[in-house]
């Protein structure tokens, strides 16, 4: 397993490596840049799509790893699940970063697709606090209860990636940090092999993060922010909900607050 972990970490980061020039090309081609003001630091136009890199890299690495059988057919449908509404909230960011959308109606279609995952049972089903409370019984939260807390969990985690990526190499490095956090908490206790997900994230934000080191060559945009929270929220859903389908799998809600501490 450690080999198919180093595979998938070096695919992520040689397809976003391999994207990144690409869509730089496209991006001043078509003139979809950040342009230098008083409030920046760049002093020319940067390309700010960034970001379709960094959800190439992770396609490319699941199709790579799903063609040649490193994921069981049992967690292809988990990974398709957050593939996709990570991608929709890309699209999302993506059109925000072309016709700037305010900001009511980008927190209204993060919310709508946020309700969308709730619906495909990604979703806080319980509460365990034996953590903070010895001995105290696990709660089952009520249906409405557990759509709230799942919207505020995953719509506050892209907009706290979306407001980190203000400087150069910050959003990629502390997503890549966070993806390895959750990465190795999961390691060794996941049933299936929906944990390696998480490294194709982490491997594609370490490729996005050899071109965004200061001075950046590239911006990942909203649409990058979007995909990376989005992402990181989902899987760290599914996560938390293995503290009770798995009897030898423990990780509580402050081994989640800690690892996405930074963001948070």
């Amino acid at each position: 397993m450690k080999f198919e972990i180093l595979f998938i970490l070096i695919l992520g980061f040689s397809f976003t490596c391999i994207a990144v020039p690409l869509v730089n090309y496209f991006g001043l081609k078509f003139s979809i840049v950040d342009k230098p003001d008083s409030r920046k630091q760049h002093d020319k136009p940067i390309v700010r799509i960034g970001g379709l890199a960094i959800i190439i890299g992770v396609l490319f690495t699941n199709l790579i790893c799903t063609k040649f059988g490193l994921i069981n057919q049992e967690s292809i449908l988990k990974i398709d699940y957050v593939l996709a509404i990570s991608s929709m909230l890309f699209i999302l960011g993506f059109v925000d970063d072309f016709v700037t959308l305010t900001f009511s109606k980008r927190l209204f279609f993060q919310f709508l697709i946020s309700i969308f995952a709730f619906s495909e049972n990604i979703r806080f089903l319980k509460i365990d606090l034996n953590w903070l409370i010895p001995n105290i019984q696990i709660i089952e939260l009520p249906y409405f209860l557990s759509l709230i807390i799942t919207l505020i969990w995953i719509v506050g985690i892209i907009n706290a990636f979306n407001w980190l990526d203000g400087l150069d190499g910050l959003a990629s490095g502390l997503a890549a940090i966070t993806c390895l956090g959750l990465g190795f908490a999961s390691f060794g206790f996941n049933p299936d092999d929906n944990f390696l997900l998480i490294f194709m994230l982490c491997g594609s934000c370490l490729g996005f993060l050899y071109h965004n080191f200061n001075p950046a060559k590239i911006f990942m945009g909203d649409g990058g922010s979007y995909f990376i929270g989005s992402f990181i929220g989902l899987y760290s859903i599914n996560l938390y909900n293995l503290n009770f389908s798995d009897k030898n799998f423990s990780i509580n809600l402050f081994a989640l607050f800690l690892i996405l501490f930074v963001p948070i």
